[in-house]
């Protein structure tokens, strides 16, 4: 009978050890400081600097576990499926009607869509390298056409959001049968859309590839995401770790940054980096 009497001070021993390990695997999600600044906008942020403090602030930090589930062993791309999932997308800024193309492997987005889908270390999603392939030629877009036409910083991150904002919001529930699903980028561009976070996720992805600083901003039932503004942006911006990112809504049609709906004008934003 000793043997299980050991036995059960082992199970009780590993129950808690599992506790303290399910309690350390949070993300750190900083409170914001929200403001609203009325100047003229130089957005010159560098994805290295995003992080470096440029004025004196407090920021309370905010905990929360990361759910967590039992993964099956990550698939691998099946070379015998044939076939391409062929996208072609147009949206209108600064009256120029802009087009794009591309084509993924079906294996490719398959591959994406057998991917663990719970984890909401965000990150992860718009720094896989497949993600980052296809994120990288649409930022390549963004970039060689604002050079061609002459835009500003904000002008081309305005073009991204045009962009952006031309998708078709659809819910998780409906296109995927989940609740929450975040989507690789790769996914929402041959789903042709997603919900806010999905859109976020992908408005993140791109504007990063380009070299401007960036955070996802989490509010209450909605995200969105935040930009390193430079010499004074009118609208909304959010306070972390001394740099300012301005707000940018990436559903609906017509948000300028900085301009925050009504629905979330006085929420409390929780910024996650990326």
């Amino acid at each position: 009978m000793s043997w299980l009497g050991s036995f059960g001070k082992m199970l009780i021993i590993c129950s808690i050890a599992f506790a303290l390990v399910q309690s350390g695997l949070a993300y750190n999600i900083i409170d914001a400081v929200r403001y609203q600044d009325l100047g003229e906008i130089d957005l010159s942020g560098v994805v290295t600097n995003i992080f470096s403090p440029s004025e004196s602030t407090t920021i309370t930090p905010v905990y929360f576990p990361t759910v967590t589930t039992i993964k099956n062993p990550t698939p691998s791309p099946t070379p015998t499926e044939a076939g391409y999932y062929d996208r072609k997308y147009a949206w209108n800024y600064k009256g120029t009607t802009w087009t794009y193309s591309i084509s993924v492997p079906k294996s490719t987005y398959n591959y994406y869509r057998n991917l663990d889908h719970t984890s909401r270390d965000y990150a992860k999603y718009i720094s896989d390298g497949g993600s980052r392939k296809y994120l990288s030629g649409l930022a390549t877009k963004f970039r060689d056409g604002g050079s061609t036409k002459g835009y500003s910083d904000s002008e081309n991150v305005m073009n991204v959001i045009a962009f952006v904002q031309s998708l078709p919001y659809t819910s998780d529930s409906v296109t995927t049968g989940h609740d929450e699903y975040p989507r690789y980028p790769i996914e929402t561009l041959v789903d042709n859309g997603g919900d806010c976070e999905d859109t976020a996720l992908l408005t993140a992805g791109i504007l990063r590839e380009m070299g401007y600083g960036v955070v996802l901003l989490g509010l209450p039932g909605h995200m969105a995401v935040g930009v390193k503004g430079g010499q004074g942006v009118t609208g909304t911006y959010y306070l972390y770790n001394g740099v300012k990112y301005y707000y940018l809504e990436t559903t609906g049609n017509g948000w300028d940054i900085g301009e925050v709906p009504d629905a979330h004008r006085n929420s409390k934003a929780k910024i996650i980096p990326v």
